[in-house]
Formats: C-alpha cells, sequence, structure tokens
C-alpha cells in the first residue's frame, strides 16, 4: 500500500511528498499533524504511524495516520 500511495503521490502535480521511512515509528500524538484511526488518543500519548503524512514542500497537506501504541 504503501508503494501505491508513493505512485499517486508523485504523480499528483505537483507531486506530493512524504517519508516512508515514518511507517511503524512511535510518536508522540499531536493532532495537528496526526489522525488516529481509532479516534480516541489523547495528545502526548505514544502511536504509531500507520500511514505518512503527505506535504507539498514544507505545507502539510494531509495528517499521518497512527494508531495508538498499546493498540498493537
Amino acid at each position: 500500500f504503501v508503494l501505491q500511495l508513493f505512485i499517486f503521490a508523485s504523480a499528483c502535480d505537483p507531486p506530493l511528498t512524504f517519508d516512508a521511512a515514518t511507517v511503524g515509528e512511535t510518536v508522540d500524538f499531536d493532532p495537528t499533524v496526526c489522525v488516529a484511526l481509532d479516534d480516541k488518543i489523547k495528545p502526548g500519548t505514544k502511536c504509531i504511524v500507520f500511514l505518512p503524512a503527505l506535504k507539498l514542500g514544507n505545507e502539510l497537506k494531509v495528517k499521518a495516520q497512527v494508531l495508538a501504541a498499546d493498540y498493537i
């Protein structure tokens, strides 16, 4: 799925970018840059990146999708 996301992001005009290395990374939940897949994560809670954020240059276009770290 990450490869498919990369292809779609690259095909956009202008192309969107994302860091595939962030998939599986543990981060603190920040609702300004993340979306909780289960909608029950509180700010500061440890979570795991499920899908990376999409950016246009330095501008965030789509937030990273995350799951609570204790969910997995």
